[in-house]
């Protein structure tokens, strides 16, 4: 929710919750181009761990980064914008991803969510080979 304080996130929830709404919560800078030092992503582990719903990230900086980094922290929905040619005339074309831009945020977000993995540590069956040859028996 774009310009909108924690109250105001607060009280469209209850009010989506109120009509039996399904629907998800993003962070959201609704400056174009928006600047990294506002972007103020830690904010996402707020929204988890205040709501039970999906929480993304509504991303309006240039570049690919701070999409990434919102994996990192949690968010499960990605809003960018995407063009395939930033001079045409519009008000997003200007921070819009082209292609191989997009190409990138899916791989390396796929990959980032995938490293994530879980809150609890397991050995993969690789793990559990090479930890039988490595380890001294005391």
């Amino acid at each position: 929710m774009g310009g909108a304080t924690l109250e105001e996130i607060d009280e469209m929830v209850r009010f989506l919750n109120d009509h039996k709404a399904k629907f998800s919560v993003l962070h959201c800078i609704i400056n174009y181009p928006a600047r990294f030092e506002e972007l103020n992503l830690k904010f996402i582990g707020t929204l988890i761990k205040r709501h039970c719903y999906p929480v993304g990230f509504s991303d309006h900086p240039l570049g690919v980064e701070a999409s990434l980094a919102a994996i990192t922290l949690g968010a499960t929905i990605i809003e960018k914008h995407f063009t395939t040619n930033r001079t045409l005339p519009g008000g997003d074309n200007e921070l819009s991803v082209l292609p191989e831009e997009f190409k990138r945020l899916v791989r390396e977000g796929n990959n980032i969510a995938l490293a994530l993995g879980e809150e609890d540590k397991t050995l993969s069956i690789d793990e559990q080979k090479v930890k039988g040859l490595i380890r001294r028996v005391f």
